[in-house]
């Protein structure tokens, strides 16, 4: 029960994570429950009503006289005598519950090993090495943010977008588009005014010159009312002021030499005072052009205006969040008198809205969330740990197990899939570990060590409650869990594994993961590590437990 209890107290803390991750941790807390009261009724039922099928050659009879043995047992009638140094077990009394009947003699000799001084310092120095090497791998991580690392590559829309990027090369626009929405709140002629035209073609320009822009940025991949490209693949624009009227006959023909946009209002309108010639073929051309721009990028009541980014690569990616936060920054750096002071009309208000940046702040959230979830469900757990085993070093102990396998794997996955990256900038993508792996298998890694070291500890507890000495209590329990823990490791970790043969990188990557963690746990941490830190200081695991009078064995002493 109490592994159980465990991973839905750790799957909860998920709902520290964004709503789509927390949502999937909700699910699995559900379906914990279930399993708990599966086993808790349905599986007992099961046992007893089909002796027979789960328990061959045996009779309910012989299972009754077992139990019988194991009360007797437990109620104080275990009878043991000290073991050697060699791995002989100490000498019990022949019960069918006794610790020696039946026990596979090559793990209690490796729990020897890996719990006697200096070999168990040794195993402990290793994994410090160990989790030390990791750390530099892990500080330099930058998750992969690439969305079309879910679907395999052989999908038809994947197909059929490279293939534009191929035939197209840079002359279309790409997946994603950032809009830039400007509100003029206090004026009443809206974006119809000087102030509104000059703000947007400053954010225009603005835009043009940041760090992140250049050269990814020209000015054809800028769509507005207020500016437009003065060539094809050009880095310079050219402001359309407002202009209601002109002063003069001089001035308007000044204005309108060469020049076919002198003015946002005579584009829109088609009149203005002093006008001189115009072609009137040409003019018409442009004036229904700018009509129709305008009827798409500025709201019907005149108060909200559009500025369009489109860029031909893909914006999710880090290169297009590195664009979006400067955006952000410029935008937050344009106070109201900077964006719409000059028109006399109040404040312009700004805002960037896209799908990259709901994507950026997906992503922020959800990796800034994840230590701090880790870290909560640490806490929920070392408190369980604690009041089930009523010892806070036990607790601390199995926590600290905890940490080494989730560093590990994912240290070796960030390695692995660095260099076996098939999304590449090339490809508009970011190549490495997938950013939603450790958000979705972090907790379920965390909650399957604990589920481990749990039934390892809580069978040496037993021995230890019956009167065996503490190292004895230790290797005896590493005995008795091993084959078990061992055959559950290999199948779960063989049920992920399929997903290494996915077409999906993302489904590959999620495989990878749980299907390493768990060997590690299973065949270092819990085998290796965790006996070798219990038989360090190993009279301060039990907490207030006291072996029984005239059962302490004088064996050999951790350190």
């Amino acid at each position: 029960m109490m592994p159980r209890v465990r991973i839905v107290a750790c799957l909860a803390c998920l709902a520290l994570m964004p709503a789509a991750i927390a949502s999937t941790a909700v699910g699995a807390s559900l379906a914990t429950v279930c399993s708990l009261l599966s086993c808790l009724t349905l599986l007992p039922a099961l046992l007893v009503a089909f002796p027979g099928v789960f328990r061959r050659g045996s009779s309910i009879a012989s299972s009754v006289q077992e139990w019988e043995a194991l009360e007797e047992v437990s109620g104080g009638a275990l009878c043991c005598t000290a073991g050697d140094d060699g791995g002989r077990p100490p000498t019990c009394d022949s019960s069918p519950s006794s610790p020696s009947a039946a026990r596979p003699s090559n793990w209690l000799l490796w729990a020897n090993v890996v719990t006697r001084f200096p070999l168990n310092l040794v195993v402990l120095l290793c994994a410090a090495a160990a989790f030390a090497a990791t750390i530099p791998e892990l500080m330099s991580y930058t998750p992969c943010v690439d969305d079309s690392l879910g679907l395999p590559p052989r999908a038809r829309a994947l197909r059929a977008r490279e293939k534009v990027r191929s035939d197209f090369a840079g002359r279309v626009p790409g997946r994603s588009q950032v809009y830039v929405l400007l509100e003029s709140l206090e004026c009443a002629d809206g974006m119809k005014s000087v102030g509104a035209f000059n703000a947007s073609c400053g954010i225009a320009r603005g835009l043009l010159n940041l760090d992140g822009a250049t050269g990814w940025l020209r000015a054809s991949d800028l769509l507005g009312v207020a500016f437009y490209a003065a060539a094809p693949n050009s880095s310079q624009l050219t402001c359309i002021p407002w202009r209601t009227h002109f002063d003069s006959y001089e001035e308007a023909g000044s204005a309108m030499a060469g020049n076919f946009t002198p003015s946002g209002h005579l584009l829109l309108t088609g009149t203005t005072r002093f006008i001189t010639y115009f072609p009137l073929g040409v003019f018409a051309q442009y004036h229904a052009l700018y009509q129709q721009l305008w009827s798409q990028l500025v709201s019907a009541d005149g108060k909200a205006m559009l500025l369009v980014l489109q860029l031909p690569w893909n914006m999710i990616s880090w290169r297009g969040f590195k664009l979006i936060q400067e955006l952000r920054d410029l935008l937050d750096g344009l106070g109201g008198a900077a964006v719409g002071g000059s028109g006399g009309c109040g404040e312009v208000v700004a805002w960037e809205v896209s799908a990259p940046g709901v994507w950026l702040d997906y992503v922020t959230a959800s990796m800034g969330a994840l230590p701090w979830a880790l870290l909560a469900a640490s806490l929920v757990a070392g408190v369980c740990l604690s009041g089930a085993f009523g010892s806070a070093v036990a607790a601390a102990k199995l926590l600290l197990t905890v940490v080494l396998p989730l560093a590990w794997v994912y240290a070796i996955a960030i390695w692995y899939f660095k260099r076996e990256a098939v999304h590449t900038e090339s490809s508009g993508g970011d190549g490495g570990l997938h950013w939603m792996v450790p958000c979705s298998t972090s907790m379920l890694l965390l909650a399957l060590a604990l589920d481990y070291n749990v039934f390892f500890f809580g069978r040496a507890l037993e021995f230890r409650r019956q009167g065996l000495a503490d190292l004895e209590a230790i290797r005896w329990g590493l005995a008795t869990t091993g084959p078990v823990i061992t055959s559950a490791g290999l199948i779960f970790a063989l049920e992920f594994s399929g997903l290494l043969y996915s077409e999906a990188e993302l489904s590959r990557q999620a495989g990878f993961v749980v299907a390493v963690g768990v060997l590690l746990d299973t065949f270092v941490v819990r085998s290796c590590v965790l006996p070798a830190l219990l038989s360090i200081g190993a009279r301060w695991n039990w907490g207030s437990v006291m072996p029984p009078s005239g059962k302490v064995f004088e064996g050999d002493e951790g350190l």
